[in-house]
C-alpha cells in the first residue's frame, strides 16, 4: 500500500487533550510541556477552537497579559478537521490548504484525536526518497 493512502486514525495521537476556554493563557503555556503536546482542543460554550504553542509565543510576545487572558482570546475558531477515516495524502492537502500543521480528528461527530504534520512526517519517514521525487515533480515508484 501506498504510504500515502494509510488512513490517519492509524498515526493519529489519541486522546485529545482539551482546555477550558476560560483558562488563562499562563496556565494553557504550562498544559503544553506536562502534556507533552504542541496544540490543544479548547472547549468553549461557543464552539471548539484550537491553540498551539506557536499562537502562545505570538501572544505574550503582543504583550497581551497571560496571566489573565483566557486562552479563548487567542485561539483559532473554528476548528479545521479530518475525518478518522481521511488518508494522509487527503491530510496533507487539507493541511496546506488551510496552512494549518495540527488538525483534530473526528469520528462519528466528535473530536477524537489530531495529527500533526510531524505525525505525518514520521509516518512517511520509511518513503522519505519517495515524497521528495513526490515534490520534485518527478513520477512515484509503482
Amino acid at each position: 500500500m501506498d504510504a500515502l493512502e494509510t488512513p490517519v486514525r492509524q498515526v493519529m495521537t489519541a486522546p485529545l487533550v482539551t482546555v477550558d476556554g476560560d483558562r488563562p493563557l499562563g496556565d494553557v503555556a504550562g498544559q503544553f510541556g506536562r502534556d507533552g503536546v504542541g496544540s490543544l482542543v479548547v472547549r468553549t460554550e461557543s464552539g471548539d477552537g484550537i491553540v498551539t504553542e506557536g499562537d502562545v509565543v505570538a501572544a505574550v510576545a503582543e504583550g497581551i497579559d497571560p496571566s489573565i487572558t483566557p486562552v479563548r482570546d487567542v485561539m483559532s475558531a473554528p476548528l479545521v478537521t479530518v475525518p478518522a477515516s481521511a488518508t494522509l495524502r487527503q491530510v496533507t492537502e487539507r493541511m496546506d490548504s488551510h496552512r494549518v500543521k495540527h488538525l483534530p480528528v473526528v469520528e462519528d461527530g466528535e473530536v477524537v484525536g489530531i495529527v500533526t504534520s510531524t505525525d505525518v512526517v514520521a509516518a512517511l519517514a520509511p518513503n522519505l526518497d519517495e515524497i521528495v521525487r513526490l515534490f520534485a515533480g518527478e513520477p512515484a515508484d509503482t
